[in-house]
């Protein structure tokens, strides 16, 4: 009986049998003189103690009972299996690419399973695979065994995590509820993570855990576990590896900082092997005991100029799927220095003295200063005032004013319009020079600020390492001492600044005079620096520090200091990746990598990857433009799912009650009963009965006629 809330409709037979127990009395008329002149009234109906038309009270008891018995759906046992109404659940995470007890991926097991379950469908069995991660593909109830098993071969299992498992279990048992099928099932294919059902665990969750268990045990459907039988005692994975910073130059060296962790029960030995590209880069050896974390630093030197993406792997174990870990590194272009100084003076031994702009272009790029080829990311070219205005200013990152106020009018206004779009001037005063013609020949850059007469007195200046008196953190750095003490830094001379309005100052003396003022201007950015690199002026190129002011203040106005996020995501997330080479470009992102698929562009210049669920590298290209560098995406198995412990027997029972069946696949087959739904028989029946029923009472009213007529 699938409905047998149906029954209660036996209550109504009492209907008929109260009507049949009215007696309306028919009395035959006479002509009485006596009652000639008398009201007439109706005769009241009357209860009589036997029912009348008993054998057609008894058809129509019939009729309502074979109707309710209908409602009900009565099965009968049959020798054949009755037709399935099953749904098939097929977990997709990442923890099932464990192995299992064939020594097969335990995915791979569970999909030819499942195969076998629909290969066998009968002529009457429907079925609805729902393929399960954190999100689920639903085939519907097919009866086609051709399409179901197209649509199963077509599925791989994923590198995401397994949230929609619980949502999709409860609510397969509430559909097949409501379908009432003589065979409804639901059986999970699974590893029963743990994880996967922790959230359902917690005290908020219990009062709807308590609902639906109630709700299952109510219902006829059964909820089948199938047992996974496998069992992971060697699992080290890499939780997680972070560049030290997310660009890079051309011959630098970066850090990747490999996270970890033995999720065994045994001590392990693995190797990671670092790898740009396809070029592999030595192996460290990692010892871990169980349940323990490490982290270790790998060194790589880059010597490709394009993006390439990276990974670290270690050795195969019992769970593959957390053993790689990608991400990209972005190859920055080598920062282009224009130096403008004047001419060097053919008289002066330069074995015994170096310039002020000689130790500054030695501080940008030691090795290139040094003829050597190799350095910082930084190239420096020198020039004279004289030839700046046949310069092409726009392809400099960044321009220095060493010493120099004589411009002619045509390199003012190069300037003024490189500076203007974007571009950073660094002007630096040497003791040297006037006032006057300084401010006459770069007052345009000054803004606000005003010049004052050079500062040479016998009191030496020292560093204000009061940060709250600074406009910007850039120098922190030097005030902190970290790259060097701070009390080898004195000024001898320098120039006043005063007014300096919208300028951020960037270092000031122990007196509170400026000494570093940035200005900005439009788009761009001037940096004045009030005293020069002369040794005799300042006791800062003799420094540790001298090397690095140099690059952070070349770095601030170039904007090469501020660090890109890596572009890496967790399978599965939804990352939104800038792409401003696609600008003004119309149609889709094509996404190639493990999966291949299609991303409309957003905003402009933006697209939400959010279709990426498989581990690695993916390319971004676009039809209408073939050339340019590549552009990479990362994705990563998603966090938790190395934690492979599965539900205990007893925690399944406090989760979906006494009902459900943990039951390896070869005990599948006895599940399914052997009954069949006796709709046609009952219909027939009823059929009988209302014919039946309305043939006698149309005889028995045609005989109450007749006996009236007489």
């Amino acid at each position: 009986m699938l409905n047998p809330l149906m029954l209660l409709g036996l209550l109504g037979l009492g209907i008929p049998i109260a009507i049949h127990l009215i007696q309306k009395q028919r009395l035959k008329p006479q002509a009485l003189a006596t009652l000639r002149f008398l009201d007439m009234e109706d005769v009241a109906n009357a209860f009589h103690p036997v029912p009348r038309d008993i054998l057609q009270l008894i058809l129509r008891l019939l009729f309502l009972i074979i109707m309710i018995f209908l409602l009900a759906r009565l099965t009968v046992p049959t020798a054949d299996k009755a037709p399935k109404t099953m749904i098939i659940v097929l977990d997709q995470s990442m923890s099932m690419q464990q192995g299992s007890s064939t020594n097969q991926m335990l995915y791979k097991k569970m999909k030819a399973e499942v195969a076998e379950l629909i290969d066998g469908m009968g002529e009457n069995d429907v079925i609805s695979l729902q393929l399960v991660g954190d999100k689920v593909e639903s085939t519907g109830f097919l009866d086609d065994k051709e399409k179901l098993l197209e649509i199963l071969a077509n599925s791989d299992v994923s590198d995401s995590g397994g949230l929609a498992l619980m949502p999709t279990i409860r609510q397969s048992v509430n559909l097949l509820r409501s379908r009432l099928e003589v065979n409804p099932i639901v059986i999970v294919f699974s590893d029963h993570q743990v994880l996967n059902y922790s959230a359902y665990l917690k005290e908020d969750e219990k009062q709807q855990t308590e609902k639906f268990k109630k709700y299952l045990a109510n219902s006829g459907v059964k909820l089948i576990f199938i047992d996974p039988q496998s069992s992971i005692t060697d699992n080290i994975a890499i939780e997680q590896a972070t560049f030290s910073k997310a660009e890079t130059y051309l011959g630098s060296s970066a850090a990747m900082t490999v996270t970890a962790r033995n999720y065994g029960t045994e001590s392990k030995t693995v190797n990671l092997l670092f790898h740009e590209g396809t070029t592999e880069d030595g192996t460290r050896e990692l010892t871990l005991e169980p349940g323990e974390t490490a982290q270790m630093d790998l060194i790589h030197s880059f010597e490709n100029p394009v993006d390439v993406v990276c990974k670290v792997t270690i050795d195969e174990d019992s769970l593959p799927g957390d053993n790689e870990f990608f991400i990209p590194m972005r190859m920055k272009n080598r920062t282009q220095i224009l130096l403008v100084s004047q001419a060097e003076d053919e008289n002066q031994d330069n074995k015994k003295f170096y310039k002020g702009s000689d130790l500054l272009a030695y501080a940008l790029n030691p090795g290139e200063a040094l003829g050597t080829g190799n350095g910082t990311y930084i190239n420096v070219k020198r020039i004279t005032p004289n030839v700046l205005d046949k310069q092409a200013l726009p392809i400099y990152s960044m321009i220095v004013l060493y010493g120099v106020a004589n411009l002619t009018e045509q390199s003012q206004n190069d300037l003024q319009a490189y500076v203007r779009n974007g571009g950073g001037l660094m002007i630096i005063l040497e003791s040297e020079m006037s006032p006057f013609a300084i401010q006459n020949g770069l007052s345009t850059f000054f803004g606000a600020l005003t010049l004052t007469q050079l500062k040479d007195s016998d009191k030496i200046a020292t560093i204000n390492i009061n940060e709250s008196m600074l406009d910007d953190d850039v120098l922190f750095p030097l005030l902190h001492g970290e790259w060097g003490e701070l009390s080898g830094v004195t000024i001898n001379k320098y120039f006043g600044l005063e007014n300096t309005g919208n300028a951020k100052v960037l270092l000031r003396t122990a007196d509170g005079d400026p000494l570093i003022v940035n200005v900005p201007i439009d788009k761009g950015n001037v940096m004045i620096q009030a005293f020069d690199c002369e040794l005799g002026s300042s006791s800062l190129p003799r420094t540790s520090a001298f090397v690095p002011v140099c690059h952070e203040l070349s770095q601030l106005l170039t904007g090469s200091g501020m660090q890109e996020e890596t572009e890496t995501m967790r399978a599965g997330d939804e990352l939104r990746v800038e792409t401003p080479e696609f600008r003004n470009l119309s149609g889709d992102v094509n996404v190639d990598g493990p999966d291949s698929f299609k991303i409309p562009i957003t905003d402009g210049d933006s697209i939400r990857f959010n279709q990426a669920v498989k581990a690695g590298a993916y390319q971004l290209s676009h039809p209408l433009k073939q050339s340019g560098r590549k552009h990479w995406v990362t994705v990563n198995p998603v966090q938790g799912e190395s934690d492979v412990t599965a539900l205990e027997p007893e925690t399944m029972k406090e989760l979906f009650g006494e009902k459900l069946q943990l039951i390896p696949y070869s005990e599948v087959g006895n599940q399914f009963v052997n009954k069949r739904e006796i709709i046609n028989l009952m219909l027939l029946i009823l059929f009988i009965a209302f014919t039946i029923e309305a043939l006698i009472g149309a005889w028995g009213s045609r005989s109450k006629k007749q006996m009236e007529g007489n």
